[in-house]
């Protein structure tokens, strides 16, 4: 028999708040608790967390990813011409190509 690898991201993923408000939804129907009515909202608004925390993320490790991104540029010695340009560079002072 296989074993089947879990991680949480399947696991979130089978917890999604359409399929749970599905569930929900038939609960009721069927005249059975409906609990899953309950756990939608809250799946709802783990995935809103996670998505704020993740932008939030982005934000603070955008001057890190700049900073990795123009070392890579140097280490391969490319001309201005293939360097990407930022608005906001603190790091260095290119020319914008036009």
């Amino acid at each position: 028999m296989y074993n089947w690898p879990v991680s949480w991201s399947s696991i979130l993923t089978g917890l999604n708040p359409g399929r749970t408000g599905i569930f929900g939804f038939v609960q009721w129907w069927l005249d059975l608790p409906p609990w899953g009515l309950y756990v939608a909202p809250v799946l709802v608004l783990g995935l809103a967390l996670m998505y704020v925390s993740s932008r939030i993320g982005q934000g603070l490790a955008a001057p890190q990813t700049l900073m990795l991104r123009h070392f890579l540029e140097d280490a391969l010695d490319l001309p201005d011409s293939e360097r990407e340009v930022t608005v906001r560079d603190p790091y260095h002072e290119r020319p914008a190509v036009r």
